[in-house]
């Protein structure tokens, strides 16, 4: 998990890799950590224990992206990268076997920690002894503690918002623990200056405000239809009162571009078109020396760009409409799946519910789903196995979970 989360990456790997870099140490941790993960799932299997059922959209997703290695722009990158993506689905498969989803987001609660409180360690270094700093802690505009860039951190420390919150709401009590790493979570969104990370903090609180509700069956269809209401209400006022993208940044104290965003994903648009149906390859677009990225960066007058700032984006870059359609199929599945739960009243759904719903959320403004092994696609795999399972409360078993013969 904690190299899932990016931190301390850069120490290892120099400053903004192509995609196409990787340091040979990290390659073959992460092996012998996939390798690990498999031989566990398969023991699982072979003793008779219950293992939770993949989604089959994630999975058909994950073998769209082994397949377009053949018409990959770059089939050594995309085996490579594929490869990995299966090696975290099979560790999300294994974590929702293994594990409570509480117990997932307790793991990932403490490494957040760990990659918060060594940045700010390493940032009063920063301040305290500035001529024996080795490396540059403080962009211009923002914090990056140990990771690559100030969004990493800012969303990160969002994430660590709400998976604290989560914890509190599953346990039924908030700790004198968990007001600390609120505190220092948001303390380092804010210094992150990450605008992207300030409003996905916001969201994860608001999130955190609504799950009570959602704990009530005669109110799920108020809260759907409201959500429904809000959502024609704001397409009225953008459409026909004329609001453009503008206004509403220039309330933010925002540019319009987002920082450059729009550029990217405007110039995008016929990178696209070239390959509509299936793409340029898992993981093979935004790789060092491939023209068509290195276009789009020039239209887009945006330097070193190595995503393209929406996860959507790049599923249709990478794998055309059909992956997107797979991804949007796994992402409607699992809802599906956590809606159900969420009518028994299970709080791991309503856990889970809010997980997806932040994940969905970020990939508007930067990718996790082209980041094979970044922690936010490895909790949706976990995501998407345990809404298949039975509720941690009731000790019935479940369709959605299997035995292995003889079991």
């Amino acid at each position: 998990m904690l190299l899932g989360s990016s931190a301390f990456l850069r120490f290892v790997q120099p400053d903004h890799p192509g995609f196409a870099d990787a340091d040979v140490r990290l390659q073959a941790t992460w092996f012998a950590l996939y390798l690990v993960a498999g031989i566990m799932l398969v023991a699982r299997l072979v003793s008779g224990r219950r293992v939770a059922l993949p989604d089959p959209f994630l999975c058909g997703f994950v073998v769209m992206a082994l397949a377009s290695t053949v018409w990959s722009a770059n089939s050594e990158i995309t085996a490579r990268r594929s490869l990995a993506l299966v090696g975290t689905a099979v560790v999300g498969t294994l974590l929702a076997s293994e594990w409570s989803f509480g117990s997932v987001l307790r793991l990932i609660r403490w490494t957040l920690a760990l990659a918060a409180v060594a940045s700010v360690a390493l940032a009063a270094s920063r301040l305290l002894l500035p001529s024996t700093a080795t490396h540059d802690l403080l962009l211009e505009d923002g914090l990056r503690g140990v990771f690559f860039h100030k969004n990493g951190l800012g969303r990160a420390m969002a994430f660590g918002v709400l998976t604290v919150l989560l914890q509190s709401l599953l346990r039924r009590r908030f700790l004198r623990s968990d007001l600390f790493l609120v505190v220092m979570f948001a303390a380092l969104v804010v210094l992150s200056r990450s605008a992207t990370a300030l409003v996905l903090a916001g969201l994860a609180v608001g999130i955190f405000l609504v799950l009570p509700l959602l704990g009530r069956p005669e109110l799920h269809l108020t809260l759907v239809g409201s959500g429904f209401v809000a959502a024609g209400t704001l397409v009225a006022v953008v459409g026909l009162a004329g609001v453009g993208l503008d206004d509403v940044t220039g309330l933010l104290g925002r540019e319009a571009s987002l920082t450059g965003r729009v550029g990217v994903w405007a110039a995008a648009a016929d990178a696209i078109r070239d390959r509509l149906w299936v793409g340029h390859g898992f993981a093979a677009f935004w790789v060092d020396g491939y023209r068509p990225a290195a276009l789009v960066a020039r239209t887009a007058r945006f330097r070193d760009v190595t995503q393209g700032h929406n996860g959507y984006i790049d599923v249709l870059l990478q794998l055309g409409v059909v992956g997107l359609a797979v991804a949007a199929g796994s992402l409607a599945l699992t809802g599906r799946r956590i809606w159900r739960r969420l009518r028994c009243d299970d709080r791991a759904a309503t856990a889970m519910a809010a997980v997806v719903v932040f994940i969905i959320a970020a990939n508007l403004t930067e990718s996790s789903f082209q980041q094979h092994s970044f922690f936010m696609m490895l909790l949706f795999a976990v995501s998407a196995a345990a809404a298949r399972g039975a509720s941690e409360a009731s000790p019935r078993a479940d369709p959605g979970v299997v035995a292995a013969p003889g079991a």
